[in-house]
């Protein structure tokens, strides 16, 4: 599951092609509309069992405790007029898994051929989300108080992607190279990556809100908070679900000599109306100034999980320099920028093959 949420975040064709019309199209409008295009995207992938290189290898390589592996990824282009209102096109995709301890450490043993500890009783519990969407985004930036900027924005999605739901039971090893299980499968879908069931395409539709604050609360304090998906959802009709028992009672020998996974299976396979609630998700930065220099933190909730980081960062004429040290990650992130343009990027790692954490954020307003 790790590999196929890091390969779903790739792909860029329809952001960039949009990318160029916002310009053509701010360039051909009146100037009294005050047109003015611009991009975003933000790229970010937290992984704690497994590097990046890892997932993408099979799950072959070291494996470490861990509870949870999520990637994020958000593309948008569009044209702001006045400076007060505008829209754009959204491309975004959202993956998250969370599991148990005992979960990834049984995974990462077998997969990797190392002996199992006999008797031991493995405690197995995974929760999935995710969901690839695009559609247009709305929003207005409101007149309030000469100290505080909002802007709120609606989108409109289109999904052709599901991933919902869990699995959990117990597991233990018989010997050193084979082990039992059972295991309780509910889950909603569009790509049936457990049992392999053959499923129709099935298109979801909905909206979600989003909303940023930014309010100078003195002549040297700032706080910026922006939280996506405020409140939204997607409506599937007739979308695949499985609600099953998997035991192992059938089981083939792998070359590394491990018994593999083909599970008796009992249960029922329908499809529902389903309602995807998409999952909350917070950024909030308090920032202090003190001439050229600027200290701040930050905290990022996502999927009931808080990333914090703290930084330091420089004035120099029209440009600004930030340093931020993410804590649970131990990712450091610099990030740069002019009036039309901000750059950042952050890892946990200087060997690729060893990075868990990395993200990747661009900003420019034309």
């Amino acid at each position: 599951m790790i590999r196929r949420f890091i390969n779903n975040a790739r792909g860029c064709g329809h952001f960039l092609g949009c990318s160029l019309l916002s310009f053509i199209v701010a360039a051909s409008t009146p100037a009294e509309l005050n047109a003015e295009p611009y991009v975003s995207a933000d790229y970010f992938i937290y992984s704690e069992p497994v590097s990046v290189s890892t997932a993408l290898n099979e799950l072959l390589g070291d494996f470490s405790a861990g509870e949870r592996a999520y990637f994020y990824r958000w593309y948008e282009v569009g044209i702001v007029f006045d400076n007060r209102w505008g829209f754009g096109y959204v491309d975004r995709r959202d993956y998250s898994l969370r599991f148990s301890r005992d979960a990834a450490e049984l995974v990462g043993t077998v997969v990797n051929g190392d002996e199992l500890e006999t008797g031991r009783e493995y405690d197995i519990t995974l929760e999935s989300y995710g969901v690839d969407s695009e559609g247009m985004r709305f929003f207005v930036r409101p007149d309030l108080k000469p100290w505080l900027n909002m802007e709120v924005g609606l989108s409109l999605l289109k999904s052709y992607s599901l991933l919902d739901g869990s699995v959990s039971g117990t597991a233990s090893a018989v010997a050193s190279d084979e082990y039992e299980y059972s295991l309780a499968v509910d889950y909603y879908y569009t790509d049936d990556i457990l049992f392999e069931r053959s499923v129709e395409d099935v298109t979801g539709f909905g909206a979600t809100l989003d909303i940023a604050l930014s309010a100078q609360l003195n002549a040297n304090w700032r706080w910026d908070v922006r939280v996506h998906d405020l409140l939204g959802a997607l409506y599937w009709e007739d979308v695949p679900n499985t609600l099953a028992e998997a035991y192992s009672d059938r089981v083939t020998v792998t070359e590394a000599g491990y018994a593999e996974w083909d599970p008796a299976v009992s249960g029922v396979e329908t499809n529902e109306d389903y309602v995807q609630w998409l999952e909350r998700r917070i950024n909030s930065e308090l920032y202090c100034r003190y001439g050229r220099l600027r200290c701040g933190i930050g905290a990022q909730y996502w999927v009931d999980d808080l990333l914090t980081r703290a930084g330091i960062g420089y004035q120099f004429k029209k440009l600004n320099f930030f340093g931020w040290y993410w804590r649970e990650s131990s990712a450091v992130e610099l990030a740069v920028s002019w009036p039309v343009l901000s750059v950042s990027a952050g890892v946990d790692n200087i060997n690729p093959e060893e990075v868990k954490a990395a993200f990747v954020a661009v900003m420019l307003n034309y």
